[in-house]
């Protein structure tokens, strides 16, 4: 067979191997999720359709700097699994920086080589051609040495860019569909976080002859730990505990769920809220770390009409009485629960009059924030407090929660929101 018939031969069969080659890694796309199996087969599937005894995917890090093998065939573990190259350095980093295809036929002759490479991989001919995705280089596709012996040529170049282009396609189709299932993950977590949140909070609240209680959580886009409770006593008393639990998702609210818990233990078995919130800080100690930060505010509230408060590193609770003056309820400075063994917590007591209001809340009530950074603060909740007559404890939530919700207009909600009004009628 001549030269020139053998050239004919292999331009006639040169489309059906792209066409076959573009179909198997089609196939391999469609019938794989993960991204790296993608890759892996993506890379031995080009080894044994093009003939070549290596061939890898470089991809650019997030740093626009940093290069690294992510799939590879035929190369040994320990370089794919330490290399790191650069954009602009080496043949990788060259073919990333420019975003052009590289041919070298000759290794022992060329500038970019390096020769340490060439010892380890026996490298005779290489070819290399970019990732190009929505014009930006994502990565390089490397194949050298070929099984004939041939040394590579611009047919091949033009098979590899064809090749290449489709990989891109199909890494993005991986990528989309991680994305995707990386979405439901964090969708099902979150419906399973505000599925716990719901089940631990109180569906209905107890009442006392002088007390009337309402409260309300509104939970984030990514729901957080805030919770509440009001807990029936001995002697006709109730234990309000609101709090916050540090962190967001199903993890803080299953936090959260223990922290109701050990406060109606705590409520059973002490009586004043120093002595509860003592109680519950020592259950936690033992189990503290950074990232289990916990705030909560204890109110008991008797059947007297007296109310008395604790906190443990929580926003003090604010007093609106029947004519309409505000004052903030200094409850301590404990520490954040579990922090500190032992730690001291006081308890402060305060009479109330017949139409006095007192409103626990958490951070994300003054830490709303409008669309130009602006937190709604302690003043706006103040002022929304005298604005309306105390009517019932349920219209009051209504106010405060209607009244943040006005200022932050369209700004997302990036926190929980828990308000909880204790009202004397």
């Amino acid at each position: 067979m001549t030269g020139t018939s053998r050239r004919i031969e292999t331009a006639v069969e040169r489309p059906h191997r792209i066409e076959t080659i573009l179909k198997e890694v089609s196939d391999v796309v469609s019938s794989i999720d993960d991204l790296d199996d993608v890759m892996n087969q993506v890379v031995r599937l080009t080894s044994s359709l093009l003939g070549v005894k290596n061939c890898s995917i470089v991809t650019v890090e997030p740093d626009g700097v940093t290069l690294r093998i992510r799939a590879s065939h035929g190369l040994p573990r320990s370089v794919t699994e330490n290399w790191r190259g650069r954009v602009g350095e080496g043949i990788s980093g060259y073919v990333a920086k420019t975003g052009k295809p590289l041919l070298i036929e000759d290794v022992e002759t060329h500038p970019l080589f390096a020769r340490k490479s060439k010892k380890r991989y026996s490298t005779k001919s290489l070819l290399s051609v970019p990732l190009v995705f929505q014009q930006k280089v994502i990565g390089v596709l490397n194949v050298n040495n070929r099984l004939d012996s041939r040394i590579f040529d611009k047919a091949d170049e033009l098979m590899l860019s064809v090749l290449a282009n489709f990989i891109v396609i199909a890494l993005e189709k991986a990528q989309m569909r991680h994305r995707l299932r990386e979405t439901e993950r964090i969708e099902t977590e979150l419906r399973v976080a505000r599925e716990i949140q719901e089940s631990i909070l109180p569906r209905e609240l107890p009442a006392l002859t002088r007390w009337r209680f309402a409260a309300r959580n509104v939970p984030a886009r990514e729901v957080a730990g805030d919770f509440y409770d009001a807990i029936a006593m001995p002697d006709n008393r109730v234990c309000v505990v609101v709090g916050d639990v540090c962190g967001k998702g199903a993890p803080a609210a299953v936090y959260s769920a223990r922290m109701l818990g050990y406060f109606r233990s705590a409520a059973q078995v002490r009586s004043t809220p120093s002595e509860i919130i003592s109680f519950v800080n020592d259950l936690l100690t033992p189990e503290w770390t950074e990232r289990t930060f916990v705030t909560a505010i204890v109110g008991v509230f008797a059947d007297d009409g007296t109310a008395a408060f604790s906190s443990a590193g929580h926003q003090d609770p604010i007093r609106l009485s029947a004519a309409g003056s505000v004052e903030t309820v200094s409850a301590g400075e404990g520490f954040p629960l579990g922090v500190m063994a032992g730690a001291n917590f006081v308890t402060r007591e305060v009479r109330s009059e017949p139409g006095d209001v007192f409103l626990l809340y958490t951070d994300g009530i003054t830490e709303a924030t409008d669309s130009d950074g602006e937190m709604f603060r302690r003043e706006r909740l103040e002022h929304a407090l005298r604005s309306k007559p105390a009517d019932s404890a349920e219209d009051l939530v209504k106010h405060v929660l209607a009244s943040v919700a006005r200022f932050v207009a369209q700004a997302p909600q990036s926190d929980d929101m828990t308000v909880f009004v204790a009202h004397h009628p």
